[in-house]
């Protein structure tokens, strides 16, 4: 609804050519109707409606538009169950993308891990004397180089022995 008031607080252009005032046609307190009609611009709040209001300088009127207080809430309320929807469906985004990079995080983690579990078993092995026990080689980097050098590491071990046992065999056979 929207209505002028003229400088002297009458209403102007309603259906009843009767003088009505402010006061008698809108349910305001009189410190809203002297806003009201203040030559200013502002917005009155009241448990019922919003009034926004303007002055028109050349006519000397206030230009008054009201807006039920449950038509505006709607809105605000259409605009919180918005606001609420793009919340909830960021949250739920947001865990999403956290659980997939938690889930590739562990993959990534677990594909280095793995490796290295298994070669510390093979030293495990190797170290309780199973010296034909080879160490395999899962994937081809630093792991994998790491399998190859305890491998090779383990063959000299044993060349070594060898060796230390023939060199033995042979002392032996010269003392006998």
């Amino acid at each position: 609804n929207s209505f002028a008031i003229e400088g002297n607080g009458i209403i102007i252009n309603i259906d009843s050519e009767e003088a009505v005032p402010v006061r008698d046609y809108l349910n305001l307190k009189e410190e809203e109707i002297a806003q009201l009609t203040s030559g200013k611009v502002g917005i009155i709040e009241t448990n019922d409606a919003f009034y926004a209001y303007a002055p028109v300088q050349r006519a000397g009127w206030t230009l008054c538009a009201t807006v039920p207080r449950t038509e505006l809430m709607k809105q605000v309320s259409s605009l919180e169950e918005s606001y609420h929807a793009a919340m909830i469906t960021f949250l739920l985004i947001t865990v999403i993308l956290l659980a997939i990079g938690i889930y590739f995080s562990n993959r990534i983690a677990k594909s280095i891990t793995h490796p290295v579990e298994l070669l510390v078993d093979d030293m495990q092995i190797i170290a309780n004397g199973d010296l034909e026990h080879k160490a395999e080689r899962y994937h081809n980097d630093e792991i994998g180089d790491m399998a190859d050098r305890l491998n090779a590491m383990v063959d000299r071990l044993k060349g070594t022995i060898h060796d230390m046992i023939s060199e033995h065999n042979r002392a032996e056979e010269m003392q006998a």
